[in-house]
């Protein structure tokens, strides 16, 4: 088995938030290409996507992270080095997606990965959850909008 629907249980090399990495790839990208103003990819380009994404699954899984909850669960435990490689490999996929993607699929290809990741978790995603973060932290700080 190669995938899993436990959200909470990152032990295979898939799981439902491999269309998170693979959502996440795809943003990076358009980012990446703004700021670096690309249009045909490099193997340099490649190599920091990988050193890239590998730093952060190695925070993600760091004690710190874990300790700290910052994935919304105190189930969470970390992902197994398989499921490190699989959102790996789900990072850089979304990242060619994005790549060879015409402008006018890139929302589409965005709005997909969303939908399916609500459907699966059956409770919000991790934009919806930023957006609650973001409102939470404006009403502490009595920031007007």
């Amino acid at each position: 088995m190669i995938f899993s629907h436990d959200y909470i249980k990152s032990q295979l090399l898939f799981d439902i938030w491999s269309i998170e990495h693979l959502k996440d790839g795809g943003i990076f990208f358009l980012i990446y290409k703004k700021i670096r103003n690309i249009n045909k990819l490099k193997k340099n380009d490649i190599l920091f996507f990988i050193i890239f994404h590998t730093l952060f699954e190695i925070y993600e899984n760091s004690p710190k992270a874990i300790a700290n909850n910052l994935w919304g669960s105190t189930e969470y435990k970390g992902d197994s080095f398989l499921n490190s490689i699989g959102d790996l490999l789900s990072f850089m996929s979304g990242i060619y997606l994005m790549y060879k993607l015409r402008k006018k699929n890139i929302y589409l290809f965005l709005l997909i990965c969303e939908i399916i990741l609500f459907l699966f978790l059956k409770k919000d995603t991790p934009i919806l959850n930023y957006h609650k973060y973001i409102m939470n932290f404006i009403s502490k700080n009595n920031i007007k909008k």
